[in-house]
């Protein structure tokens, strides 16, 4: 053990480490002579719109960076233009922001994005308008009322497995598993209106599933609980303090017709998944699949599910017929329904 001498004092030492810290802290300034709206309006055309500091630093209390969790030009725009001045010992999220913004080299803030067009994708309100919404939405909104019910019957049984069943099913086989990939291309797209919308919803899941699992699991739930972004301004502040869910405040969501649909999306997306493996062809590779019904119900869905289809099967690309297309080879869905594979 290294020999630290008697002289040593732990507690005078970290008051000595304190005030080295708030003393650096208090050296972070900001230009006072450039008006604090002409900052915002020099970042992406205005289309941020913090009236003062107090508002920057609203916003950057519940995100990492002005443009939400990852750093990007806008944030290396602002921290350029703030410079010696009034002291930001009054807005600690903004003190934050601005030391780890310091801490970068000019050669990793370049190579930091582009800002997107609408600052950071907060959520809004809990879903309502669900005919607004997609197939997959609905279906997780449809597993969450479920996971929730399921959670409650288990409390009253004292039913320990079947509550941490439902909670399994929910994190790995639902959000992770399926709808998580189902929002990558909705992400990655420009329909700002659909991204809005798969926030709230994905929003909600995670909230709910935190709250659900937090008994279980309280220190990994409430840390991922303080990361989420409040959605009200009277929002609980600890995970401990949130009320449980109760079925009856999601029972709006159980969806018997689209949770039929979508487990019949989810039967084509196996079967193409093992016919790939039975031929050998890795799961990434992507084919052009189309899937043949007379069913026009049948045919319905699939139109509805085909971007989930494309994207959990690893397809270039799928359509929906009624013909049997040429040079590929067939995967019996069921009685009415053929997935077709193009190998070559």
């Amino acid at each position: 053990m290294m020999n630290i001498g008697t002289s040593f004092k732990p507690y005078e030492s970290l008051k000595e480490l304190h005030k080295m810290v708030k003393t650096a802290q208090e050296k972070v300034m900001v230009q006072t002579n450039t008006p604090f709206s002409s900052l915002t309006n020099h970042i992406r055309n205005n289309n941020y719109h913090w009236g003062s500091l107090s508002e920057l630093n609203e916003t950057l209390k519940h995100f990492s960076y002005v443009d939400g969790f990852t750093p990007t030009q806008a944030d290396v725009s602002l921290v350029q233009m703030l410079n010696v001045g009034s002291s930001l010992s009054p807005y600690p999220h903004l003190l934050r922001w601005y030391c780890h913004m310091a801490s970068y080299s000019q050669a990793e803030r370049d190579t930091f994005p582009e800002a997107s067009n609408n600052g950071p994708l907060t959520p809004t309100s809990k879903p309502k308008e669900r005919e607004a919404l997609s197939m997959v939405d609905r279906w997780m909104l449809s597993q969450l009322a479920y996971a929730v019910k399921e959670c409650n019957i288990a409390f009253e049984e004292f039913n320990f497995p079947r509550a941490t069943t439902a909670l399994y099913n929910l994190w790995w086989y639902q959000i992770c598993d399926v709808y998580l990939e189902c929002l990558k291309p909705v992400m990655y797209s420009e329909n700002e209106e659909a991204k809005e919308l798969s926030c709230n919803v994905l929003y909600t899941a995670v909230y709910v599933g935190l709250a659900l699992i937090s008994p279980f699991m309280p220190y990994l739930s409430e840390e991922l609980f303080q990361r989420l972004p409040s959605r009200t301004a009277n929002q609980p502040p600890s995970i401990c303090v949130t009320p449980y869910p109760e079925p009856e405040e999601y029972e709006m969501f159980l969806d018997k017709d689209v949770d039929e649909k979508f487990r019949f999306g989810q039967k084509v997306i196996s079967e193409v998944r093992s016919a790939k493996a039975k031929y050998d062809i890795p799961h990434k590779t992507k084919i052009e699949l189309t899937l043949q019904s007379e069913n026009h119900e049948n045919r319905a869905t699939l139109e509805s599910l085909i971007q989930d289809i494309t994207t959990l099967s690893a397809a270039s690309n799928v359509r929906v017929s009624t013909e049997k297309p040429k040079g590929s080879v067939p995967t019996l869905i069921n009685a009415e329904t053929v997935a077709w594979m193009k190998l070559q």
